[in-house]
């Protein structure tokens, strides 16, 4: 605590923090450096966030091979004898016409009759006369007779890894069981449960396979839904004299969704970027002190600020190439089955100027058309794999030349700004050998050493002031004793 000022009458505290000020201003920019730097590095961090999310989220979703490879499977002739769906488009080429001779059936087991009479709801079944092991289909079945009631029992054997659903018949006083996979299969109960529930081998219904011939070969399955060449048939009817046809189609619709949802994703990355690069940069705006923000109210500080942080990464160069790669990228030519090709082909055009890149189905009816007379040049289009080395690399396709562009962006956002190459959260932190991060440490030793200065030369002035105040004092002591010895 300095007391000061009591002899001179001077207003000391104030005088040093004025003579401050002055000096206090290389470190006022030196401040404000670290904290646009540090803005700098934030918005970096958003970007190479949706970057991540772009390459290693989005894009993998519409680069898969069922995006815009996608097939349907069409059923004309008889159509209640089945169903069809495509699970591989690489192995559904051929039209099948299918004959569903017999559906698959399980097998059931059931009783002959009802058990002996008794309070079937709530006895035990040791109660009821029942105290054996219960088995079925080989697996044992834990149940306490003492305690278990039927529809304790009924609920376990549903529940056990048996492959049996079973149900009790309250009225007539009969079990019933079924295996849940069809086709000619034993079901196998132990003695004590068969004696039981009278489950009676006369009353038995074994289980059948499916038969269905196609393209005139029979084939036999355990159940009635099978995959044949990349086709999910499930059989719903028999019937010996009507056939069902099933084609393997193009999915227009579905590519064009795929095709849609990329369009949309790149073009919001596309926005995010252009906002960046082209956000106004006011530079008469600095950082805040905090002698300034305590004059300001919230809402002052807060509009400050807004106008203080914008356009940290206008005309940013990583972004600029990063966003021009793409460009390029994209209305550069693809090697494909069908000539060199690029979107505009497809109808698909980077819009008008003020969108900045931005795509656009120009002509959703030509996109359509050509997926449809070119299903194979579409996919080459998008997903050919080869070897990148610049964005009109011809033997790669557009996904894959994105993903090596956006990689690279990553890369270069995490050498500059220490951003991650791979995380999508806003909070990682920030790698600690970056050029951004040499930057702030460099700052901090400066602002560190230039505090520790000021400090020192603010001591030096109190020191100045103090020594003044001591020889006034003196000065007052020896005025005082001459006008004493003087008066006498």
């Amino acid at each position: 605590m300095r007391i000061a000022g009591f002899v001179s009458g001077l207003d000391i505290d104030q005088m040093v923090k004025e003579l401050m000020n002055a000096h206090r201003k290389p470190l006022v920019k030196l401040q404000q450096q670290k904290t646009l730097l540090e803005w700098k590095r934030e918005d970096y961090r958003k970007v190479s966030v949706k970057l991540a999310d772009f390459r290693y989220n989005k894009l993998p979703a519409f680069s898969a091979a069922s995006a815009l490879n996608t097939k349907k499977a069409q059923v004309s002739g008889d159509t209640t004898l089945l169903s069809a769906r495509v699970v591989d488009p690489s192995q559904a080429q051929a039209t099948l016409t299918v004959k569903v001779k017999q559906l698959a059936t399980a097998t059931s087991l059931f009783s002959s009759d009802g058990i002996a009479p008794g309070d079937w709801q709530n006895a035990t079944l040791q109660d009821l006369g029942f105290s054996g092991t219960v088995e079925i289909n080989g697996m044992a079945i834990t149940i306490d007779p003492s305690k278990a009631t039927i529809r304790d029992l009924v609920n376990e054997i549903n529940r056990s890894e048996a492959g049996v659903a079973a149900f009790f018949d309250y009225e007539s006083g009969k079990l019933s069981l079924t295996n849940k996979e069809t086709g000619d299969k034993d079901l196998t109960v132990s003695d004590d449960l068969k004696n039981f529930f009278k489950l009676d081998t006369d009353h038995i219904v074994k289980g059948k396979n499916a038969e269905v011939e196609i393209n005139g070969m029979l084939i036999i399955r355990e159940s009635n839904k099978f995959t044949i060449s990349g086709i999910e048939l499930t059989l719903n009817a028999e019937s010996q004299t009507t056939s069902a046809v099933v084609t393997p189609v193009t999915d227009t619709d579905a590519i064009v969704s795929t095709i849609k949802s990329f369009i949309s994703a790149y073009n919001e990355l596309i926005s995010l970027i252009n906002g960046e690069l082209n956000e106004e940069r006011f530079r008469t705006y600095l950082p805040l002190t905090e002698e300034q923000r305590e004059k300001m109210t919230e809402k002052q500080i807060e509009l400050w600020e807004e106008k203080a942080r914008s356009g940290t990464l206008r005309n940013d160069s990583i972004l600029t190439k990063v966003i021009n790669d793409l460009r390029i990228a994209l209305i550069a030519n693809v090697t494909t089955s069908k000539g060199d090709l690029n979107i505009t082909h497809l109808g698909i055009t980077t819009g008008e100027w003020a969108s900045r890149g931005q795509l656009v189905i120009q002509d959703e009816e030509k996109l359509r058309e050509f997926i449809e007379a070119n299903p194979e040049a579409v996919l080459e289009l998008f997903s050919s794999a080869g070897t990148y080395t610049s964005p009109e690399s011809k033997d790669v396709g557009v996904f894959n030349r994105i993903r090596s562009i956006v990689t690279e962006g990553l890369d270069m956002l995490a050498e500059k700004a220490g951003t991650s190459r791979i995380s999508t959260s806003e909070y990682e932190p920030f790698l600690k050998n970056s050029m951004m991060e040499s930057e702030i440490s460099s700052l901090d030793r400066r602002i560190s050493d230039m505090e520790r200065k000021l400090k020192d030369l603010e001591d030096r002035y109190y020191k100045q002031f103090t020594a003044m105040e001591t020889a006034l004092t003196r000065y007052n002591a020896q005025a005082n004793a001459f006008a004493g010895f003087f008066s006498n």
